[in-house]
Parts: C-alpha cells; structure tokens; sequence
C-alpha cells in the first residue's frame, strides 16, 4: 500500500517489520484492563497500531520475550535461556538434558511445584515439569566428573576458619570433562578445563544486582537469534528489520507541519497522537540511514583522490554489520560528538548523515584524556554524584561515547560470530577483579560496538545524526533508575544539536528542547509529565503526576 502522504519521501517502499523485546506480562497476571493498557507491550502494540504515520509504514510489532532476572536465579533456567539465546554448544544441551531427563523419570505425585523448565534437546520452549520440591538436580553429571586430589601434602593444604577454632579445608578436587571441549575457549587454565556451561553458571550464580544486566543481554541474544534466523524464510512476513526495546517512542511528527494539511484535519490537538501533519519522519529517517549505508563504500571511493582511487577499488567497500536507529551519550558526549566527530568523519548530506562508532583514538584527536587515570577520576565523579537526586552528571567529554541498544539491526555474519565468540569465552559476558566478590555482568550496548569495531572494523558501525526513535520519558528503567532523568535530558539536547540549533549551556534544554516531546508518539499520561517538565523545569516518576495539578 502506497502512503498517502505527499510529503513522504519513501511512500513506495514496503512496510517495515519490527522485533520487540518485552517482558510479557503471563495470562491473568493484570487484574484489570487498566494494567493491561499501562504494560509497556501493550503501548508499543498501540503505538505502531494507531498513529497513521507509523500505520502506513510499519507491520505490527513482533515480541521477542524478555528474560526476568529473578528466573536465572535458578540453575535450570539459567541454563535454558542461555541456549536459546545461542550460548550453550549443541554437545553439552545434549548431556544436560539425558541427565534431567533420567533424574526426573523416578519423580513422585508429592510435593510437586512447576519451578524447573523441561529441557528438550529440539525445542528450547519454557515448559513446567513435575521436580520434587527437596530434590536437587544436577545437570551436570555427564559433562564432567570431580576427583579428589588425596596425595596432597598435607602442609599445603589451605585452613579456614570454623566454629571450633581453626580446621583443615576439604582436599582439593580436579575437575575432568566428559565432553569435548573448544581449543579455542579463553580464560583462565582453571576456566578453560570445565565445560562452558558449567564455567557460566559458575560466575553467573555470584552477579548479585547485575544479574538484571546479564538478563537483558540474554534477551538480546534472543531477539537477534530471531531476527537473523527468519532472514532465510521464504515468506516476507516472517522476516525482520530491526531489533527495539519495549522503552522506545517513535518519531510522528517534524518542526515544520504543513498547514494545509493540518488544517484539512479535524480536532487538531498538539497534546494528542492525531495527525497534526502528514510526516512520516520515523519511518523516512530509517530508509535514509538504510539507503545511505548501502552507499557508503562507493561515497568514500568517489570522495577520495585520484591517486588513492586505484588503490581503493581492488579493496571491498566497508560493510555496514551494526546499525543504530537510536542511541544517546551524556550532555558533554553529545555535544562532543555532533560539533567535532561527526563533521569530522560523518558521510551524507546536510539532511542526513551517518558515522562510525567514536573510539578513545577520536577522543585523543582532540585532546580529551583517554588514559587509566582519567577513566578513574570519572568513575569516581560517577559515584559521588549517585548519591545526588538528579542522578549522575557528567561535566566533560571522555569514557563511553555512545551508549543504548534499544533500536538497532545488525547483519547475519555479525551474529554469527559475535555467538561464536562468546561461545569461546564467558569473560567477555561477566567479569571479576581480584579485589571483588561478585561478578559484574558486561552491558550488551557495550558488547556489540567494541566486537563489531576489533572484527570487522571502525566503519563496520553506522550511526545517524537524527535518530528515528528515542526513550521514552520518565518510563521506569528497569536498569538503571538514577539515569531516569540524564537521559531525558540527553534526548533533549540530542534533539537540538541534530536540528542544528545552538547549543544549550551546561546541558539543560531550553524551550525549543523540551519540543522534542511534541513530535514523538506518547501515552496521554507520559505527556503529562512532559507538560509538568515544560512549566515546573522538573522531571518528575509517571507514577507521582496524579498527586500534582498541573
């Protein structure tokens, strides 16, 4: 169907498909229709449901389930989620599953709960099997057997402290695997000698508050195994175009409305999600950063000199592997990238342009402290500033540039080695300091930048100056709370300088900011905190605006 909008500039192209990844609620846990209206996958079905820019252009979104933090707190559920987000090699889910099948045949009709998931080597579905509520279950009882060293001499045998003074530790056990294991694994010589899936449940059962991290990395692995997998359907409607978030607002609208238009349109209220405008902004700015990406290689041969020209055309172009439709940085970040990196390295025209991923070796270009010591004392800023209502604030460029993975899309090749390389080495999900007791889960919005940039290169990532979808307001981050106002603020200045308006100083917006909110889809009640923000200058929690008269 074509777009009726005059002014769109992709009305012929087919309509787009997005994943969603979204922790969706089980049937019957929403007492009433209100829960059900407010949960975050409803919003984002009505979102791309009801607005008729995003109708026009968008197929109704797909879900990708999220994986609850709390469920990877058991050892089963762990190990399910991370086979079906790719991890766990075909080899060891074998093993697993001949070993809770055989424990769980001999199970009674007493005490049952549905606590553990059914492991199937075919289908890596949840399912509820019957487990005895007293009984342990041991996965791993074919992918590796544990033998006590006993000729370990008795003088080098470690003491720890006991209840009645000071005893001997239990000897030593060497760990022996049944199974293959990869020659190209990482880590430590104690890491490398055990299964995989035993060395990540391992570090994952100590990350303590950063198993919410973990989760969402799973839930990405996830959605991308789906986004790639369908690729190879015969069928259009089962295939996918890029991965969101369930915190995501689409752009619906622009600074210049045709008045024609609009006024041909009945009850035209800027404060609802009707058409105040035929603009297709978000759906034009994805086609855009797509076409313009599939350009890239021959803008930087035509660009080049003549004498470079010849060199150039026996390499292949740069493949674009990792596309952003969103993303954002901290005020100093932002102002850093939009006035010195993208006119530097940025490739498009005035309306649009994309870049590469800023690196420490951009940030040297200009001057900016890069070094151990510089990312000590932000860190440290970082942690003074918690305690702070505001949040954490940052005064000066440095540290990771861009962050956020709630719209993207990356290429086949790059999944399938970025999961052949965690496959290899579980350091590269969660990590541990000599000086630490838990392990701290890796971010997947830094997982995906720093191997797509040591594998395929700088130029393999693409970013757009203007972004087709932004956070939304005040939502609740379900990571990370305190950062519930700098990004709505980053999204403010963010919207600013890609409109090429002058900057603001010290990072708040000004009127002219706070309008980026006018032109993104939102919820009646999501707008009224950005109507508080707009007359108090304050962000204030969804959940405390009917305590307010605006």
């Amino acid at each position: 169907m074509t777009c009726p909008n005059p002014h769109c500039r992709h009305k012929t192209k087919r309509k787009l498909r997005p994943l969603v990844i979204s922790l969706i609620p089980e049937p019957g846990s929403l007492s009433d229709d209100a829960q059900y209206r407010s949960s975050r996958h409803e919003r984002i079905t009505r979102m791309f449901s009801t607005h008729p820019s995003l109708v026009a252009h968008f197929e109704p979104p797909v879900f990708s389930p999220g994986v609850p933090s709390r469920e990877i707190r058991n050892r089963l559920k762990l190990l399910q989620y991370s086979r079906r987000a790719g991890l766990i090699p075909d080899v060891e889910w074998q093993e697993i599953v001949r070993a809770v099948r055989e424990q769980t045949l001999v199970r009674s009709d007493d005490s049952l709960n549905d606590g553990v998931c059914n492991l199937n080597i075919h289908s890596e579905e949840i399912a509820p099997i019957q487990q005895n509520q007293h009984e342990v279950i041991d996965p791993f009882m074919y992918l590796a057997i544990a033998t006590e060293v006993e000729d370990f001499p008795e003088a080098e045998q470690p003491l720890k402290s006991g209840h009645s003074g000071t005893k001997k530790s239990q000897p030593p056990a060497v760990i022996k695997s049944l199974v293959p294991i990869s020659t190209e694994r990482k880590g430590s010589e104690d890491d490398i000698s055990i299964p995989y899936s035993m060395e990540l449940w391992r570090k994952a059962k100590s990350l303590g508050r950063d198993r919410s991290v973990f989760a969402c990395t799973l839930a990405h692995l996830i959605a991308m195994k789906k986004l790639v997998g369908n690729r190879i359907s015969e069928c259009e409607h089962d295939k996918f175009d890029f991965i969101l978030e369930d915190n995501v607002r689409a752009f619906v609208g622009t600074d210049v409305e045709s008045s024609e238009l609009s006024s041909a349109i009945d009850g035209v209220n800027t404060l609802n999600n009707r058409w105040n405008g035929w603009s297709c902004e978000c759906s034009d700015r994805i086609w855009d950063i797509i076409e313009l990406s599939g350009n890239i290689g021959a803008t930087e041969v035509s660009a080049s000199t003549d004498s470079t020209k010849t060199a150039m055309a026996t390499e292949e172009p740069t493949k674009c592997h990792l596309q952003y439709f969103g993303w954002l940085g901290s005020a100093p970040n932002l102002s850093w990238v939009y006035s010195k990196h993208i006119p530097r390295k940025g490739l498009g025209t005035e309306g649009m342009k994309i870049f590469p991923f800023p690196t420490n070796d951009d940030f040297e270009l200009d001057s900016i402290p890069t070094d151990k010591e510089s990312a000590k004392k932000l860190k440290k800023s970082q942690a003074s500033s918690r305690n702070q209502s505001s949040g954490p604030h940052f005064t000066s460029p440095g540290g990771t540039a861009v962050f956020g993975t709630y719209a993207y899309t990356l290429s086949s090749d790059a999944y399938h080695s970025l999961v052949t390389s965690l496959q290899n080495d579980v350091g590269a999900l969660m990590w541990k300091s000599k000086k630490m007791k838990a392990y701290h889960a890796k971010a997947i919005d830094k997982i995906l930048p720093r191997y797509m940039r040591s594998k395929f290169g700088e130029k393999s990532i693409h970013l757009p100056e203007k972004v087709a979808f932004v956070r939304c307001p005040m939502l609740g981050s379900l990571l990370h709370q305190q950062w519930e106002q700098g990004f709505c603020e980053s999204t403010e200045l963010q919207y600013l300088l890609s409109s090429h308006v002058a900057s603001v100083s010290g990072g708040h917006a000004s009127t002219n900011a706070i309008s980026v909110w006018d032109h993104v889809w939102l919820t009646d009640d999501e707008r009224q905190v950005v109507e508080y923000r707009r007359s108090s200058g304050k962000w204030i929690q969804k959940e405390d605006i009917s305590k307010i008269t605006l």
